[in-house]
């Protein structure tokens, strides 16, 4: 490494050595020896962890190594992650336990197996840092759900994976929980495949001593059919924009949201940094306050992130109102301005910065009925919806409360024609009809997406 570092810089050998390489480690080194055990060995050291937490902290303090190079920011580092079980853990100490263990036991080749693997799949000079770990890590990392952004790796005969550095640098858990909840959001997107376009409205603004647009909100909805793309407006300091886009160009925008400081879209780079609180993944059924607070009275899949009341817009709104009051259609205020501008009616100042990401479900319950003879159910379900998606449990109750048939599940439901009605009737039994309520479960794609209780009618 010092070879290519010197080859690059025009330094000689012993100056990078000592200067970006040998001193930088050392200084790490040394505060990861106050709470961890390190075994110096040929091209390397062994450093036990006694957690997750402890493994976070070590790989981004060896990853984040700074050296005043001009092509790099930071040591390239190769970090390996296994597992050994210590059965003569009596409560000693990691220094006593230091002359027991043998550094050896550990897949010392990981590293150079990894190497050999890049050489022959992507690159001959490997000059990034990475991370690789066993199978048993793995397991390990299954608790906190980071293996989720692994990859596996099968080379030589040996399976091992490679980590998301970012993910294993995450000491907080921010970025993990972020990327987690974005999957866990993209997977019902991808599982359901409904949604063909989406939408963006944000609110920017601007201080007077500044250039950067910062977001207040960012209010994006997934759509099944294309929509007319509002004017919006723009002065010196607000900027109230609709832009619509492919589904394709989704998981950028995701991306940007998780782990970015920025959004870009369009011509406008905008700042994320009044928004700074995890992302948060929820799933609402139908007319869900915190969704129809929204605009939404569907079931939906929803990412949400939040910041604190900005005392920057705060700052500035009297000179945006004042900008708002004077164009040639003039607005009464912000929140005037986001209403006719955008359609949209729920914004007003006191809110804080926020992100919203809603995909709803266009499906709904509009009748049931429960009589002596059959309970039928009536849907308005969106064309997308696929019928072989749709599957009804069926839960009965007598009049001591007390659960009785039916217990069924029901997956046969027709479609009125070309309408968005769609229809199922189950006939009751005989040991049905005790029955005076039932507890009724919708499922598309085996997610529950709507509930309801029902009584029979006289």
């Amino acid at each position: 490494m010092r070879k290519d570092l010197a080859r690059k810089s025009g330094f000689d050998e012993e100056f990078i050595n000592e200067c970006c390489l040998s001193r930088p480690l050392g200084d790490v080194l040394e505060e990861i020896k106050k709470e961890n055990s390190v075994i110096s060995k040929t091209g390397g050291y062994t450093i036990i962890a006694t957690d997750l937490k402890c493994v976070f902290k070590n790989v981004r303090r060896l990853s984040t190594i700074r050296i005043p190079h001009k092509d790099l920011s930071s040591i390239p580092m190769g970090i390996a992650v296994d597992v050994e079980e210590d059965k003569n853990d009596k409560g000693e100490s990691l220094h006593k336990k230091e002359g027991s263990f043998d550094p050896n036991s550990f897949n010392n080749d990981l590293i150079q197996l990894y190497k050999k693997y890049e050489i022959k799949h992507n690159s001959q000079n490997i000059m990034d840092t990475f991370v690789v770990y066993t199978r048993e890590f793995h397991e390990e990392l299954k608790q906190s759900e980071r293996h989720l952004f692994s990859r596996e790796i099968s080379f030589e005969d040996k399976a091992f994976f490679l980590a998301d550095l970012q993910v294993m640098q995450d000491t907080e858990g921010t970025i993990s929980s972020n990327k987690i909840n974005i999957e866990k959001f993209k997977q019902r997107i991808q599982q359901h495949d409904l949604w063909n376009y989406f939408e963006i409205k944000a609110l920017l603004f601007r201080s007077g001593e500044s250039d950067t647009w910062n977001i207040q909100f960012l209010y994006v909805r997934l759509l099944e059919d294309v929509t007319s793309v509002l004017d919006g407006l723009r002065t010196d300091h607000l900027l109230l924009m609709h832009q619509v886009y492919d589904i394709s160009q989704l998981n950028d925008l995701l991306k940007q949201i998780t782990i970015g400081d920025q959004i870009r879209a369009g011509q406008i780079t905008s700042s994320l940094g009044l928004i700074t609180n995890k992302i948060k993944y929820d799933f609402y059924q139908r007319s869900n306050p915190f969704a129809v607070s929204f605009g939404v009275e569907y079931p939906c899949y929803a990412l949400s992130k939040s910041g604190n009341t900005s005392s920057q817009l705060r700052a500035v709104q009297m000179r945006l109102t004042s900008e708002l009051q004077n164009l040639n259609k003039p607005f009464e205020d912000i929140r005037d301005a986001v209403a006719r501008s955008l359609g949209l009616g729920f914004w007003a100042g006191a809110y804080s910065p926020f992100v919203i990401v809603l995909a709803p479900l266009l499906m709904d319950i509009i009748h049931i009925e429960f009589d002596n003879e059959k309970i039928q159910v009536r849907l308005d379900c969106s064309p997308a919806i696929q019928l072989n998606g749709l599957r009804m449990s069926l839960y009965g109750r007598d009049g001591q409360d007390q659960q009785t048939s039916p217990h069924e599940t029901i997956t046969d439901f027709e479609r009125d024609g070309d309408s968005t009605i769609v229809y199922s009737n189950y006939y009751l039994k005989e040991e049905d009809k005790a029955a005076v309520s039932v507890k009724l479960v919708i499922y598309y794609r085996e997610h529950p997406i709507n509930e309801r209780y029902v009584g029979k009618s006289s």
